[in-house]
């Protein structure tokens, strides 16, 4: 997507320009036994975890929380009889609470990788609705502990998420097929979906693939 921006500048637009992904520790991120992980966030084991974290807040726009709650609105006067439950982190738990049918639970700050692998590992799935995201670290860190993504096709995002194979694309900024979305995880097979997750970050965000890509570019620009 950046790459995209670039051809299109004036400025910049007959630069040279090779895409190389931040790496990722496929050591440190990897799955959390998902029962081990809500007992140790006090989470329940009967619901279906929707996931939603952000480091600004849910009130910024580019962020795109507002979708997410229109989406959650309609799952809820929905006939679905699925029992489901929303969970926010990175963001202290607001005064004035939205009020919705099913629970929510705020995990706070998570700033340290055991306890945002532990929130990854507890969620169902992890819903990023922004509108304007260029390769959220998050994703793939989700990703690596096995947990699918719904997301809007938009921006960066296509480059984490495969429709339909490690999570689901949405049409941008569309609440009703990001819902669908969040369906679509739910009634898949999660086994198969974890297995699609981690293969996808090892193909292309382990961090030894990674090095091995600024070592070839290194090695072009040096031969040129």
């Amino acid at each position: 997507w950046m790459k995209h921006n670039i051809n299109k500048s004036l400025l910049m637009r007959k630069w040279p320009v090779s895409v190389i992904p931040n790496p990722i520790n496929i050591n440190i991120w990897s799955p959390i036994n998902r029962e081990i992980a809500r007992d140790n966030l006090s989470l329940p084991k009967n619901l279906d975890l929707i996931l939603f974290g952000s480091a600004s807040g849910s009130k910024t726009f580019h962020k795109g929380f507002d979708l997410l709650q229109e989406a959650i609105i309609k799952m809820e006067n929905s006939k679905n009889t699925r029992q489901s439950g929303l969970v926010i982190f990175g963001q202290s738990k607001p005064e004035n609470l939205p009020k919705y049918s099913f629970p929510v639970f705020h995990l706070g700050y998570l700033s340290d990788s055991i306890s945002l692998r532990t929130a990854y590992s507890a969620a169902d799935l992890l819903v990023i609705p922004s509108r304007v995201d260029n390769l959220p670290n998050m994703g793939v860190e989700a990703n690596a502990c096995g947990t699918p993504i719904v997301a809007f096709n938009t921006a960066g995002l296509p480059s984490i998420v495969k429709n339909k194979y490690n999570g689901y694309l949405a049409k941008p900024f569309d609440s009703n097929d990001l819902l669908e979305g969040i369906y679509w995880v739910l009634d898949s097979n999660r086994e198969q979906l974890k297995s699609n997750c981690i293969k996808r970050v090892t193909d292309k965000f382990e961090s030894r693939k990674i090095a091995l890509k600024h070592m070839g570019l290194y090695d072009k620009i040096i031969k040129n």
